[in-house]
């Protein structure tokens, strides 16, 4: 019988707690599968995704109204990126020689 080699010092730092990533739990969903009506798309499968009531539709609408209402606001006032002055140089010199070639 074969007996077991000492463990390798350095596979002592492969213990479950130093490799396991712990996680936050799962968000729930807020639309589930629902058996798709013949009215709907046949291609799309037997099911749909669809909000449990309309107060989850609504609450879902509002949240994400108002996340593009925010994020169109931001975009706004923030003030646009400089033009970089190798890109105005290089624009200049081509409407320069495009102009000088004209004549």
């Amino acid at each position: 019988m074969e007996e077991m080699a000492d463990p390798n010092p350095q596979e002592e730092g492969f213990s479950f707690s130093a490799t396991v990533v712990p996680f936050d739990p799962p968000v729930p969903l807020l639309r589930g599968p629902v058996p798709a009506e013949p009215t709907d798309d046949p291609s799309a499968g037997a099911f749909v995704l669809a909000f449990p009531s309309a107060a989850g539709w609504a609450s879902a609408r509002r949240s994400t109204e108002s996340k593009i209402v925010h994020q169109c606001l931001v975009a706004n006032s923030s003030p646009p990126p400089p033009t970089p002055t190798r890109h105005r140089t290089i624009v200049s010199d081509t409407r320069l020689q495009h102009v000088s070639d004209t004549t």
